[in-house]
């Protein structure tokens, strides 16, 4: 019979689920959660659960100017306002490194968007590092077989 999978995340309360999910190592296991269990899907649909969950998970995970920027292209994504040059968005915008909180009233579906941008950019990162490894080690190889290189 073609029964479904359980969502294991469905059987904690809400509340333990919440305290597992801010305990998570890095935004990109969070949107994976987010995007694979309905029940944490349901939990961050819940007014500020997303924001807070995310807030805790970056300052766990994430470094102070990587923080910065999530903040800032989630604070752009929310509420952009029109500048008159590129000077003015400078100034608006990249001078002040120390970030912004989530405000309370920003939408689940921006909060998403970073989440997912976050995510993505990490999966990339990541590749590009496991390319450069083996580059690296082939690199080795090859001066290995031949040292005149």
């Amino acid at each position: 019979m073609g029964q479904r999978p359980l969502d294991g995340f469905s059987i904690l309360p809400e509340p333990v689920l919440e305290m597992v999910l801010m305990q998570l190592d890095d935004l990109a296991s969070l949107y994976s959660i987010y995007r694979s269990s309905p029940a944490v899907l349901h939990l961050l649909h819940e007014d500020g659960t997303a924001r807070r969950i995310m807030q805790r998970t970056m300052e766990l995970s994430v470094p102070k100017q990587t923080q910065v920027l999530i903040r800032k292209f989630t604070f752009l994504r929310w509420n952009a306002r029109q500048a008159k040059d590129a000077d003015e968005f400078i100034e608006t915008y990249n001078k002040d490194d120390t970030g912004w909180e989530f405000p309370h009233e920003i939408p689940l579906s921006v909060l998403c968007d970073s989440l997912a941008a976050a995510a993505t950019i990490r999966y990339l990162a990541h590749a590009g590092m496991h390319e450069m490894i083996a580059r690296c080690q082939q690199l080795e190889l090859m001066q290995l077989q031949n040292p005149k290189l």
